[in-house]
């Protein structure tokens, strides 16, 4: 079984740079991008090897 999920927690901004967020609120999406695109591709994986497997049985009972 794989869970996948992606919380949007709060964080502020605290990195003082020059083009950071105006009311405080940072964009820290990096890890949430990443998150998805890992749960993506198990699911595209779980997919494909669920398919492969289900020809093979449909082979098997013909």
């Amino acid at each position: 079984m794989i869970r996948g999920d992606m919380d949007a927690l709060p964080m502020k901004e605290e990195t003082g740079l020059p083009f950071c967020s105006l009311n405080g609120n940072g964009y820290n999406y990096g890890v949430h991008d990443s998150r998805v695109t890992f749960d993506e591709g198990a699911l595209h994986k779980m997919t494909a090897v669920y398919a492969v497997s289900a020809m093979r049985r449909l082979e098997e009972h013909q």
